[in-house]
């Protein structure tokens, strides 16, 4: 992934979450994760200073042309117990998304997709810290919900990738559609560690 300021990072954190690519109209009965079930630590000055000062990583191979169709990959379907968690987890993740706080939204990430996205940004200021600590409001009509979750699998790396569909109610340019996710597990919560999305 190329240099980036955090601007870019914050539209970025909170465009995964907003499920951009269109589909068509959801029938079941979306969950709109409210903003106080949100219970994730957010990084601390030193844990993004730190992130920020190590060197840009590796950028992986990305698709020639925006993907048309989301698979899973090939893995073993996950048990009960674990689909639960992982469903949790994602409504946790999104609730700190719904917050309007950017530390919280990068709260959802794991440490290897946090170092990945900020690596090599620079410097960090603690008045830029404290701006992204600051929340922003999202009104009840405009958070971001999820509308349904799909298979799941077990990876060879421990981590799980589902397809989940959700909405940004406040993105008046985009309908709900579908995230393939990646997440990683740590002490019993599932962070997101990468994604894939349709628009990209």
């Amino acid at each position: 992934m190329k240099r980036f300021v955090f601007a870019p990072l914050f539209a970025l954190l909170f465009g995964v979450l907003a499920f951009s690519a269109p589909i068509s109209a959801q029938d079941a009965t979306p969950i709109s994760p409210a903003p106080e079930l949100c219970t994730l630590t957010p990084p601390t000055y030193e844990q993004l200073s730190a992130y920020a000062a190590s060197p840009v990583a590796e950028a992986t191979e990305a698709p020639a042309s925006p993907v048309a169709e989301l698979a899973l990959p090939e893995g073993t379907p996950v048990d009960d117990a674990t689909r639960d968690a992982v469903e949790q987890s994602m409504i946790v993740n999104v609730a700190c998304l719904n917050t309007g706080s950017t530390l919280l939204t990068m709260a959802a990430y794991s440490q290897d997709a946090l170092e990945r996205l900020i690596g090599g940004s620079g410097p960090l200021s603690q008045e830029l810290f404290d701006t992204l600590a600051t929340p922003v409001a999202i009104a009840e009509g405009e958070r971001t919900v999820i509308f349904e979750f799909g298979d799941m699998v077990m990876l060879d790396d421990g981590r799980v990738a589902t397809i989940i569909v959700g909405d940004n109610q406040g993105d008046d340019s985009s309908d709900a559609g579908p995230t393939l996710f990646y997440l990683a597990e740590q002490d019993g919560h599932w962070y997101i560690d990468d994604f894939i999305n349709p628009a990209d």
